[in-house]
């Protein structure tokens, strides 16, 4: 692998693993969202109030029960069609809260709707993906096969559930496992766009890229980059999550994955074979450990 290309696997690797941590606090997915920006180079602002943060900042401030609600992917049972909810599992009311934010900084119905669509989609999947882009890398660092077969195969394995609204009626037929995942991964992947931008005052035309959604465009509303805009920003995890997971991958990545043999945190690895735990103090605790005790 050329090294310029390690490194870069290396990085991307890195940032899932702060991603993926389960400690990881509101100020450190702020500061994941600027690494984001900074290492694709796109053309997006964080503005002080970005909503994908301050919902993530709601959920977490909450009590364990309700933070570990959404953190359990029981968000992902909110399923929205218009304006009909399809389950009363939302108890931080966080539909109304996007729908209010979205109200208030645009007067179009088509608008608002062009603003929540993505936001709801991305919000669904925040703590969802890291799920199952976790357990992607159990099931990957477990075999010998390329990560693509071990994917491919694991469609084989699951089944798909349905979800009906009050009536009976069938809303949508899902698949829980990763396969699905994967393949809305996959399908964000393609969500950030490479377009010509001008500055008039230079007389420059110059390449930018930008996050893009369905025609909806993140980053439009915010190429200043003023953190102080009264308009709140949305940073797209779901997209985020795709590059950072499939780049990593494409990359080599699979052969530097490691799940801490203490902790059992992801972490990535520069040497292959050399290590086995996240960090100093997990080796050290690990060594205090007596014989026989459970690890």
């Amino acid at each position: 692998m050329a090294n310029k290309d390690f490194e870069k696997m290396i990085k991307l690797g890195e940032w899932l693993e702060k991603y993926l941590d389960p400690d990881i606090t509101v100020w450190g997915y702020r500061k994941l969202a600027h690494e984001f920006i900074d290492f694709y180079n796109i053309n997006h602002g964080i503005t002080k109030n970005d909503i994908s943060l301050k919902i993530i900042e709601l959920v977490e401030s909450q009590e364990n029960d309700i933070r570990n609600f959404y953190k359990k992917n029981h968000i992902s049972t909110i399923r929205k069609q218009g304006r009909k909810i399809y389950t009363k599992e939302d108890p931080l009311k966080l539909m109304d809260i996007i729908e209010k934010i979205a109200s208030q900084q645009y007067n179009d119905e088509e608008d608002v709707e062009c603003f929540i669509n993505p936001l709801r989609r991305d919000m669904i999947s925040v703590y969802e993906y890291k799920e199952y882009i976790q357990h992607a890398f159990q099931l990957i660092s477990k075999t010998q096969e390329a990560w693509e077969t071990t994917l491919i195969k694991q469609n084989e394995k699951e089944t798909w559930r349905t979800i009906r609204d009050e009536s009976g009626e069938i809303v949508e037929e899902i698949n829980p496992g990763i396969s699905q995942t994967i393949f809305q991964l996959m399908n964000s992947y393609k969500e950030i766009h490479t377009i010509l931008e001008e500055n008039r005052a230079e007389q420059t035309i110059f390449l930018a890229k930008q996050f893009d959604f369905h025609g909806h465009c993140f980053s439009k509303e915010y190429v200043q980059g003023n953190p102080n805009s009264e308009e709140s920003s949305h940073f797209p995890w779901r997209i985020a999550a795709s590059r950072a997971f499939f780049d990593f991958l494409l990359l080599g990545g699979q052969e530097y994955i490691l799940f801490c043999k203490l902790c059992g945190k992801f972490t990535v690895i520069r040497r292959k074979g050399r290590k086995k735990f996240c960090s100093d103090i997990c080796r050290t605790n690990h060594g205090r450990e007596k014989p026989g005790q459970d690890k």
